[in-house]
């Protein structure tokens, strides 16, 4: 289903509470997104880096630049990565957009399921390495982690379409402030959101 994305929050905010609210809410979207953007790189980037150290993945995503040392493999390998699916997007007629609203939710359900693996690796450790030194912080906190993040999960999983813009109804419905309806924006008209 095509979704109009330009005024998928801004329209109905701008309805509902002003030209100000709009505006202000654009540059939140912006700056939010770029922030999210690089805490989720940095967070893969350091995942790709010391998996490929232990050897879970190809070793030479654990290298450092000899100088600098930083995981500069790990970094021209996600750049790449990166570049090859925006060139997919465009190969199949899709922007730069679409690839936000369509990756952007699977990022955070792989982050959330590696921190659920975390908590639960806490507890493991503990158990095999430590036995003597567990406590409720290595047992019931690393559990109550895990569950948490098993509920957010869940949680995701229940309302993705309306996260990822994937449901029809749901797009149909950003048109629609309660028991008035909103105009569509004269530069994308509804049918473009509403799809055939």
């Amino acid at each position: 289903v095509p979704v109009d994305y330009n005024n998928f929050v801004l329209g109905p905010v701008s309805a509902a509470a002003g030209e100000f609210w709009r505006d202000a809410l654009s540059y939140l979207i912006i700056t939010g997104s770029l922030a999210c953007a690089a805490a989720l790189t940095n967070a893969g980037l350091r995942y790709m880096y010391a998996m490929g150290r232990e050897g879970l993945l190809p070793r030479y995503l654990g290298r450092t630049h000899p100088v600098h040392k930083s995981p500069y493999m790990a970094t021209l390998t996600w750049g790449a990565l990166a570049i090859g699916l925006f060139v997919l997007f465009r190969i199949f007629g899709h922007t730069g957009i679409d690839a936000y609203f369509w990756l952007s939710p699977q990022g955070v359900i792989w982050i959330v399921l590696v921190q659920a693996l975390t908590a639960l690796s806490v507890f493991q450790y503990f158990r095999r390495e430590h036995p003597d030194e567990q406590s409720w912080k290595t047992t019931g906190c690393a559990w109550l982690g895990f569950a948490g993040q098993l509920f957010v999960l869940a949680l995701f999983y229940h309302s993705e379409t309306y996260v990822a813009a994937g449901s029809s109804l749901h797009c149909k419905e950003l048109f629609r402030t309660g028991p008035g309806t909103l105009p569509a924006p004269a530069s994308s008209p509804a049918p473009s959101c509403l799809g055939a």
